[in-house]
């Protein structure tokens, strides 16, 4: 996790939160016991999204250039929510077997967790109030 490099502005008020409402939601992302006594591979591209947008980096610098922290914040936190949309598609989770997925494709590994988009299209953002 990234840390904190600078001494930011009092900032009250605001709070971020990424949310999503597929059921299989918590499943892809923490992984789970399968019925066959295996387990299905975690898949954490939330966490991984927020951490690879380096936040605190982000915010600095585009509070360095607005001179506003509820700017350069909401920026950063929908910079994020771009990051978790990319990597819902992004061919790079492993998967320990071959699958046929919804829409009859054939999918190994590394693997995109779009499938037919009920994830993807599951993905929310909430911002501070106006």
């Amino acid at each position: 996790m990234a840390k904190l490099t600078w001494n930011p502005p009092k900032a009250k008020g605001l709070t971020a939160a990424f949310y999503n409402t597929a059921a299989h939601s918590p499943s892809v992302h923490e992984g789970a016991a399968r019925l066959d006594g295996t387990d299905m591979p975690e898949r954490r591209y939330m966490t991984i999204s927020v951490d690879e947008a380096d936040v605190p980096k982000q915010i600095a610098q585009r509070f360095k250039e607005s001179k506003d922290l509820k700017q350069a914040f909401v920026a950063t936190a929908q910079n994020v929510h771009e990051l978790i949309l990319e990597n819902v598609q992004a061919k790079r989770w492993e998967w320990d077997r071959a699958t046929r997925r919804q829409n009859s494709d054939v999918v190994g590994s590394p693997r995109d967790i779009y499938d037919r988009g009920t994830l993807y299209n599951s993905q929310h953002l909430r911002l501070p109030e106006a």
